[in-house]
């Protein structure tokens, strides 16, 4: 009986650290700045378009 309560609680912390959530990157303190550091001049945007045509038949 101990083996199985103890078998149960191992079981149920290993459950409960692998559902812990993870931690999110900090936030740039100001992200204004950190859009303009990402910005070259000279350099153009890169733009990509994707579309689907579906029609049914009538």
């Amino acid at each position: 009986m101990k083996r199985v309560i103890a078998s149960v609680t191992v079981a149920t912390a290993a459950l409960l650290v692998a559902a812990a959530p993870a931690q999110a990157a900090p936030a740039p303190a100001d992200p204004v700045k950190a859009l303009k550091s990402r910005l070259v001049a000279g350099q153009g945007v890169k733009f990509t378009e994707l579309s689907t045509l579906t029609s049914s038949p009538s």
